[in-house]
């Protein structure tokens, strides 16, 4: 993502989606709060609402009924350059 090869992601997020379990890979850009990437076409572009997803600092998983989220932060140099959202059915 430094190197903005958004190419390479988008190619390991549906590399990824094909795995047993996995429903869903979002990239969220926290300054715009918008999806740049996502696994659903349709959500790219998308505001997030839930500032708590934009604010995290470590990796977490949120479990409801639903399923499984986890979340985590894309570190560049010196700052956070995008959260990773993977949702993954229970």
């Amino acid at each position: 993502m430094i190197r903005n090869n958004i190419e390479q992601v988008e190619q390991f997020f549906l590399a990824f989606i094909k795995e047993k379990g996995i429903e869903q890979i979002d990239l969220i850009d926290p300054k715009s709060k918008k999806i740049i990437l996502s696994t659903d076409k349709k959500r790219e572009g998308m505001s997030v609402s839930n500032t708590r997803i934009l604010q995290i600092s470590e990796t977490v998983s949120i479990d409801d009924s639903l399923g499984i989220s986890i979340l985590s932060p894309i570190m560049g140099l010196e700052k956070k350059i995008a959260v990773l959202l993977v949702k993954i059915e229970k």
